[in-house]
């Protein structure tokens, strides 16, 4: 990985012998060990700079969004898109995508999080087939899904002061409101 970065530099090892000139001697100690802070900072530069290049976690936003449009359809619009975003997040290559993704929603608390994500995985719409414990009406549980774990782990992760139990409430929450947000849509 850093191959080129281990070259033989003379200078930086050879040590500055005084001359006889006082004064003179000290500006030229001065200024080579400058030259050597300056050649050090830039060697540091390099190795940062080949750091981030190498780095996962530093790709655009852009780059994140746009191959996470390409692999699912989000938000997902029916049950069927979720099962097919289930179906595909129990790779893990897929999961770490989604997981990148979702870390972009930001958010300022917890539940301003936790909302977030979910209006990028559901549509009103999908949502309102889902409470969390999968009872009552015949909608499905959010609890089963792998979507439930990645929202509690992203926002977990935005919030490591955060507790599951503020997650969950908002998701039951953000779930049990979703057909009258959806009504509220179709009415305007």
């Amino acid at each position: 990985m850093f191959e080129n970065d281990n070259e033989s530099h003379n200078e930086e090892n050879e040590q500055y012998q005084p001359s006889s000139s006082g004064a003179v001697d000290f500006s030229h100690a001065t200024i080579h060990l400058l030259q050597q802070i300056i050649r050090g900072q830039q060697m540091t530069n390099k190795l940062l700079t080949k750091l981030i290049m190498n780095n996962g976690e530093s790709k655009p936003q852009s780059t994140i969004r746009q191959k996470c449009t390409e692999h699912f359809i989000l938000p997902a619009k029916s049950v069927a898109e979720v099962c097919d975003i289930e179906e595909k997040l129990q790779l893990s290559a897929s999961r770490q995508l989604m997981i990148s993704r979702l870390q972009q929603c930001g958010g300022r608390s917890q539940n301003d999080t936790t909302t977030l994500i979910l209006r990028t995985l559901l549509t009103d719409h999908c949502a309102s087939n889902y409470n969390f414990e999968g009872r009552n009406s015949g909608k499905h549980a959010f609890k089963d899904l792998i979507m439930f774990s990645i929202v509690l782990d992203v926002t977990l992760m935005k919030h490591p002061t955060g507790s599951e139990d503020v997650v969950r409430c908002r998701i039951k929450n953000w779930l049990r409101l979703a057909p009258t947000r959806d009504k509220y849509k179709n009415n305007k």
